[in-house]
């Protein structure tokens, strides 16, 4: 079966000649289909940059990235925002909703971006709502939700799509060690029962000790890639049969 990403030598820097600042040096790797991926880095280890080229948001400087075994290094712009609008989805730590929507209209923009008739926007909209747990808050502006159900309306958003790949940047950096476990359930579960390819950039151990392999990134080389075994499943919170 051909990977999901396959990256080689890859290289990113940023400004030219004496103001050039290499952020990532060659990093060579293959992540498959139905994966649940950490990549750790200290702050500008260059991670998200990482994160960024596989989601096309960014170009390498040099080497090659392949999506689906195509190569996407130099492919046309329109090409790249295909991809992503069909399968890339994205969750980033500061949620990126919305204030004057609700988080039924939140979850559906996108849909409603490709041209996806209201209703069947909504409709989809709602089925993500309660895959996250958050059917009762459909109705609830961002202002009104906590920043555990943010988050949750901010993942509702990202699956909407139906993406084959999430990427997730920090998806626990601002919510409370409850919230960040619920919002690890989450992931792990649409992983495990979907087969949906999650990678997540995190500096927390803990968060990356839930997923199966972890990338570590250092000075923008590769300098770990493991895959360990799991001892524990994330825990579900006891006062909810689901997410």
């Amino acid at each position: 079966m051909t990977s999901l990403f396959q990256l080689e030598a890859v290289s990113k820097t940023f400004g030219q000649g004496a103001k050039a600042v290499p952020v990532l040096r060659a990093i060579s790797l293959t992540l498959d289909h139905g994966e649940l991926c950490a990549i750790m880095g200290a702050s500008g280890s260059g991670k998200s940059t990482l994160m960024a080229l596989m989601g096309l948001l960014d170009r390498p400087s040099g080497g090659r990235l392949l999506f689906r075994g195509r190569d996407l290094t130099a492919a046309p712009a329109d090409d790249l925002a295909g991809i992503r609008n069909r399968d890339i989805g994205f969750v980033f730590q500061a949620f990126h909703l919305l204030p004057r929507l609700t988080a039924r209209d939140n979850v559906a923009l996108p849909l409603l971006y490709r041209g996806t008739p209201r209703p069947v926007a909504l409709a989809e909209a709602d089925a993500r709502l309660e895959q996250v747990g958050l059917a009762h808050r459909r109705h609830h502006r961002p202002a009104e939700l906590s920043g555990g159900q943010r988050q949750r309306t901010a993942i509702a958003r990202a699956l909407v799509g139906r993406p084959s790949v999430l990427l997730a940047d920090e998806p626990t950096g601002n919510l409370d060690s409850r919230s960040a476990e619920e919002i690890m359930t989450i992931l792990t579960r649409l992983n495990a029962g979907d087969g949906v390819t999650v990678v997540i950039v995190t500096h927390d151990p803990s968060i990356a000790a839930t997923c199966r392999r972890r990338i570590v990134i250092s000075d923008g080389r590769l300098c770990e890639d493991s895959r360990p075994v799991l001892d524990t499943a994330v825990p579900v919170p006891a006062e909810r049969g689901r997410p």
